[in-house]
């Protein structure tokens, strides 16, 4: 039975009850054999029939027949006898291992901790790789712990636990160490450098021995690194980080975010910490990526603007808040053309950011560098967002307030008849004269709308992003009170959601929730009982494939809508584990 505490992406911590064992995940079982001692610090130790480790008190496994078979499609990767010493030997079906196998069988067998079969064949396929590990979680179930034999070492412990390894052991630390490859913060250093000896903290030429201790240190202190980075929601930036030292682990992140973004998208979370975009990596990070897709595929612009305003991010977030953008916004508001003006800012990584999508994550969270020079994947990126945006949404009249350096959209914004007023610096004087007399210039050709009114398509705009286009009756005949971005959203008379200003997110009241359930999305359906606090995942009998963890959702039985909350769980969890909270409940009937 496994009690999920804290997810990021696929990684989780979590406690592990099978029979007489309890494991605090994730974890490293650590070799014990006739060459190689595990260490004293050891919570769980990996012993062969070359060990003479007497019983202490610690968990310890019998590896029958070693980690090497050769490979065949369906060969057991792991052996259906791995097992605690004079327990269960006879039936491998009561094992606590499952066997595992090299095709899709994950789910044969009854145990609680599923190997990856012939994981260390892994290294030769960087693209099977990916496609195995990241689609383990769905294979085995969220209901046990996944074990990756033979290849975990300092440089990819943080990778094989991003993409839903759960336990590994110190074999990859062994063989590194055998052919005197020194881990040092992510690094590899031979035992031939001049380095070596001072780094190990030893006289003389390196031993395996001392060059084993110091790697079985770092694949140590590597795993509180990546249980904090678990813990704080910050594990992606560890992964890119630690992936630039070797080819195989830059190539495994490469083809989960670029070929297999469907297996990584249901576990990422719509929330997350601020972050920075530093590398090409970050570009394809999942959360980004659905954002991405996100505005293509569900976003509804405002219908009454009749001019697009395309502005250059700042490094401030929200933007709104940063003195640039300030500096734009006293120019709209002294053109007199505020409400009939829609505000887009372009920039990397996520293409555009539209204003009244601009609390949103991860528009607010994220930073990235700024140097003024674009590479051809950014590129790209804007061009496409861009150009998605002009061909679903005609405006009268574009301008352009953009530095000089996005000259690479000159060809677009020329062929949209695109006023240009940015130049060099889109905050010095002239520019913003030039703003503010070209919004003037177009004022009596446009037609604004109260602001009242301009509010509640900003905020039907957000749902539509948040939700999609199947919901959008919730704002249908609604109105909006109070000042954006604190709105509340009422129908006939009655409350049905509010806007979050801490997280640019819709909060439905129970009412929205019955709203939303004429959609058949978002919904849990729980047993026949009255929730009055949390929903746990005991009581989840089925939940809607596309929710996401932080998703609002409506909780009901029998088709009678009970309470409305936000998601704590992917649904594949909700629905397979009996420990948690599934969904925070915040109002019910």
């Amino acid at each position: 039975m496994i009690e999920v505490k804290d997810r990021c992406w696929l990684a989780r911590t979590a406690h592990l009850e099978a029979c007489d064992l309890e494991l605090e995940l994730p974890e490293i079982m650590y070799i014990d054999s006739g060459k190689v001692r595990a260490p004293d610090f050891a919570r769980v130790v990996l012993a062969d029939s070359g060990s003479n480790r007497a019983e202490d008190g610690k968990t310890v496994y019998m590896n029958p027949s070693g980690y090497f078979r050769p490979f065949e499609e369906r060969a057991p990767g792991i052996d259906p006898g791995f097992r605690k010493p004079h327990d269960r030997a006879g039936d491998p079906s009561e094992c606590i291992f499952s066997a595992g196998f090299s095709s899709d069988d994950l789910k044969c067998g009854r145990g609680e901790i599923v190997p990856v079969g012939n994981a260390i064949s892994l290294f030769r396929d960087p693209r099977r790789a990916a496609e195995t590990l990241s689609g383990v979680r769905r294979d085995s179930g969220p209901d046990r712990a996944v074990y990756a034999a033979g290849i975990a070492d300092p440089i990819n412990l943080s990778l094989l636990l991003y993409l839903g390894v759960d336990i590994v052991d110190s074999y990859g630390t062994v063989m590194r160490s055998s052919l005197g490859q020194i881990a040092v913060n992510g690094r590899i250093i031979s035992s031939g450098s001049e380095e070596a000896a001072k780094i190990l903290g030893v006289d003389g030429p390196p031993t395996f021995e001392d060059i084993y201790a110091h790697n079985i240190m770092q694949l140590e202190h590597e795993l509180l690194v990546v249980r904090d980075g678990i813990r704080r929601g910050t594990l992606r930036p560890l992964v890119e980080l630690r992936s630039r030292h070797e080819i195989w682990t830059t190539q495994v992140l490469r083809y989960c975010d670029r070929e297999f973004y469907d297996l990584m998208e249901p576990w990422t979370p719509l929330t997350g910490p601020p972050f920075s975009a530093n590398s090409k990596e970050s570009l394809w990070r999942p959360d980004i990526e659905r954002y991405r897709r996100r505005i293509v595929e569900r976003y509804l612009p405002p219908p009454s603007p009749q001019l697009l305003l395309l502005l250059p991010c700042s490094a401030k977030k929200p933007y709104s808040i940063s003195s640039s953008h300030r500096l734009f916004r006293d120019a709209i508001r002294g053109s007199g053309v505020g409400s009939a003006v829609h505000e887009v800012i372009v920039t990397s990584p996520l293409g555009i950011v539209p204003r009244d999508l601009e609390l949103v994550y991860p528009a607010r969270q994220y930073d990235i560098p700024v140097t003024g020079h674009w590479d051809e994947d950014e590129k790209h990126l804007i061009r496409s967002m861009l150009l998605n945006l002009l061909q679903r949404r005609r405006y009268d009249h574009i301008v352009a307030h953009l530095d000089s350096e996005m000259e690479f959209l000159s060809d677009i914004l020329e062929g949209a008849g695109a006023i240009l007023t940015g130049g060099e610096s889109v905050t010095s004087r002239k520019s913003l004269e030039a703003l503010r007399g070209s919004l003037s210039s177009l004022s009596p050709e446009l037609s604004g709308t109260s602001w009242r009114q301009r509010t509640l398509e900003d905020v039907t705009a957000l749902v539509s992003y948040q939700f999609g286009e199947d919901s959008m009756h919730i704002m249908s005949g609604s109105e909006t009170r109070g000042r954006y971005p604190s709105v509340r959203i009422l129908k006939d008379g009655k409350q049905v959601a509010s806007m979050v200003p801490d997280h640019g997110s819709i909060s439905l009241t129970l009412e929205g929730g019955r709203l939303l359930s004429k959609s058949n999305r978002f919904g849990v359906e729980i047993d026949d009982f009255q929730p009055k606090t949390n929903v746990f995942a005991v009581g989840v009998v089925d939940a809607d494939p596309g929710i996401r963890i932080g998703d609002e959702v409506f909780i009901h039985h029998g088709g009678e809508v009970r309470a409305v909350g936000t998601a704590r769980m992917n649904p594949s969890e909700m629905i397979s584990l009996s420990r948690g909270e599934a969904v925070h409940i915040r109002h019910h009937a």
